[in-house]
């Protein structure tokens, strides 16, 4: 990974939408690991193999999206598709309940159905992404 790392270069100027939704993504990952990174998620000192992952992958999918047409176009097929699959994740109150349990220290099983049901959208997003979905929408100067 470090060998890739140092030896792949994102665009210089991406043109494709694909390639731009790549490098805004995986921009929100390093924001998001680095607030992660910063609350020691990770202990005192990360060991930078996870961040290098993100850099690597992003590298590759943007040159492979920017260069090539063919591939360019089953980058864009990734975007739709996890699109159409997060739309169609409809969790009832008991799901969101199970996946909070294995995302958090903490129990959920006292969360009254309702409040769920009445804010679905926001409890399937924690149960999905935990605390990182937070961390991705802060605003960071």
């Amino acid at each position: 990974m470090r060998l890739l790392d140092k030896f792949l270069r994102f665009p210089s100027k991406p043109l494709c939408p694909q390639t731009q939704a790549v490098v805004n993504i995986y921009g929100k990952f390093n924001k998001t690991y680095r607030l992660d990174v910063f609350q020691r998620t990770f202990g005192n000192k990360p060991d930078g193999n996870f961040e290098r992952l993100l850099r690597v992958s992003a590298k590759i999918l943007a040159n492979i999206s920017e260069d090539d047409p063919y591939y360019r176009n089953w980058v864009g097929l990734a975007l739709w598709l996890s699109e159409i699959e997060l739309n169609k994740i409809n969790l009832d109150p008991a799901e969101v309940k199970r996946l909070f349990q294995g995302n958090s220290a903490q129990s959920f099983n006292d969360i009254p159905d309702n409040l769920i049901i009445q804010n679905l959208k926001d409890f399937t997003e924690m149960a999905l992404c935990g605390h990182l979905s937070n961390l991705a929408q802060m605003s960071v100067s």
